[in-house]
């Protein structure tokens, strides 16, 4: 079966039509269409976009039930920042640093900053040498000395 991992979820999805083996488009938002028959597939955050572009702001348990998709897969997309929690709302996500309320991803604006900042200052972040080294084919780190 020919399968690819769709860019909006990682989730696998077949290339070939199951209705009648057409080539599947991609359409945006998790969306794919068949070129041949006009199936349609949609991805799980395909699903959860759509309740939520049709329905409102909605909780991760309503969001589950709706449409289907896991309350772990909806949490995956929070903090992904692909989803987020709407302003002035009883529930949140936590920055993994510092503690205060966001909105999604993992970590608030200040501290996403702060840690960019320190991984250019300790040269974990960045594994490619610079230009005066000859490249070998190896990964290097910024900032480090070979032993």
């Amino acid at each position: 079966m020919d399968r690819f991992a769709d860019n909006t979820s990682m989730e696998l999805v077949d290339r070939t039509c199951q209705a009648c083996s057409g080539r599947m488009e991609y359409k945006g938002s998790g969306v794919y269409v068949c070129e041949e028959c006009g199936n349609e597939f949609v991805t799980d955050f395909g699903k959860v976009k759509r309740y939520l572009e049709e329905n409102g702001p909605s909780n991760a348990v309503v969001l589950s039930r709706e449409t289907g998709v896991s309350r772990r897969t909806i949490s995956d997309f929070l903090k992904s920042g692909r989803i987020e929690v709407v302003e002035n709302s009883e529930t949140y996500n936590f920055c993994l640093r510092c503690g205060v309320a966001i909105r999604s991803g993992t970590l608030c604006a200040a501290c996403a900053k702060k840690q960019a900042t320190e991984s250019k200052k300790s040269g974990s972040y960045n594994v490619l040498a610079d230009d005066s080294q000859q490249q070998k084919g190896e990964m290097r780190f910024v900032n480090s000395e070979k032993k």
